[in-house]
């Protein structure tokens, strides 16, 4: 049989039981309730609601330059673009030397681990590439001016890698989810746009990967910073 301190004890761990649970159901219900301030505006116009030219690259190599680098010395700074390119893990692509254009390859952007690259310059910037892949293109673009003067604007545009996701309809398709030889056979779209199998789009300017390409220019020119 039960004595009485053992039965005041089981009683008493039942009375706790009961108010946990009433508490853990408050805080559910609190939580549930959402953490909206007020009354939304339905007439707001939608996050996703976004220019699409933005997505292009050249949308953002357009808009004005967060620094620049001048020198009395074309060559001198058209050497000095190239070599900030090479110091910041870059590829050369497009050199028109007479127009002052100078493009770098499309870079995958740069892992923690990846030490030996140099693309990725702000903590913000890294944690966004370990999110989600991004690779960054830079262009310089030498202009000269009335003085007689050469003036260099070194430009990153960021882009993100997208890949739509695909129905599998069987169990053997499992393998091709991913891949990019299977097309979408049911054209999966976006507001009525087409998808294709895997896309870039541009998402914005790198401002501090500017900033140290700069620098480093002038470093080359030997000029303070």
């Amino acid at each position: 049989m039960m004595t009485g301190d053992r039965r005041q004890e089981t009683g008493d761990k039942r009375k706790i039981c009961r108010v946990f649970s009433c508490f853990l159901f408050l805080v559910s219900c609190l939580l549930s309730g959402g953490c909206l301030p007020g009354t939304p505006d339905y007439s707001a116009k939608p996050a996703t609601a976004i220019d699409p030219a933005t997505r292009r690259m050249n949308y953002w190599f357009d808009k004005p330059a967060n620094d620049l680098v001048s020198s009395s010395d074309y060559d001198a700074l058209w050497n000095a673009a190239r070599q900030a390119a090479v110091d910041h893990s870059f590829t050369a692509d497009l050199k028109d030397y007479r127009e002052g254009r100078l493009t770098t390859l499309p870079l995958i952007s740069k892992q923690p681990l990846e030490l030996w690259k140099h693309d990725v310059i702000d903590p913000q910037s890294q944690l966004e590439c370990t999110l989600s892949t991004m690779r960054r293109t830079v262009e310089f673009r030498i202009t000269r001016r009335d003085d007689g003067t050469f003036v260099c604007e070194p430009k990153a545009v960021v882009e993100r890698y997208v890949m739509p996701e695909r129905r599998i309809t069987s169990v053997v398709e499992y393998q091709e989810a991913f891949s990019t030889r299977r097309p979408a056979i049911n054209g999966a779209s976006d507001e009525g746009d087409a998808l294709p199998i895997e896309y870039w789009y541009a998402v914005g300017r790198d401002p501090a990967l500017e900033h140290a390409i700069a620098n480093a220019m002038r470093r080359t020119l030997k000029q303070p910073t």
